[in-house]
């Protein structure tokens, strides 16, 4: 008795789906309609800020950075090892180790520059 309920709804809403995909709306189906798209107001808004015009904040010694996350001023962007993260770490000082040019992206290689117009990077070391 159940199987025959089941077959009988089955058949009977497969029916319904046929005649609802063969109906003929005059159309064939072929014809375009056009489609109105509205943004809401609020979709670029976040905790009413407005996305577009937030600024980003500079990064802290020992904070995650990249390109789009920069460092702040008197630090830079280091990779110390090839699969670590990098990380902002300060401006070499007067005879420390230091790096000449940036990688990609402004991240330097397992040491920063020498700090501005005091130091010259020679052969891995700041000096004055």
């Amino acid at each position: 008795m159940v199987r025959l309920v089941l077959w009988t709804f089955t058949t009977v809403s497969f029916l319904i789906l046929i005649q609802q995909i063969t109906a003929d709306d005059g159309d064939d189906g072929m014809m375009q309609k056009p489609i109105e798209l509205t943004l809401p107001p609020d979709l670029l808004r976040k905790k009413g800020r407005n996305i577009a015009t937030t600024p980003k904040s500079k990064r802290q010694l020992g904070q995650h950075c990249s390109q789009n996350h920069p460092c702040d001023e008197g630090l830079c962007c280091v990779r110390r090892r090839r699969f670590d993260g990098r990380s902002c770490q300060a401006l070499a000082g007067r005879y420390r180790r230091c790096s000449d040019s940036p990688t990609k992206g402004g991240i330097y290689h397992r040491y920063c520059p020498c700090a501005i117009g005091i130091h010259a990077c020679e052969h891995g070391y700041c000096l004055p």
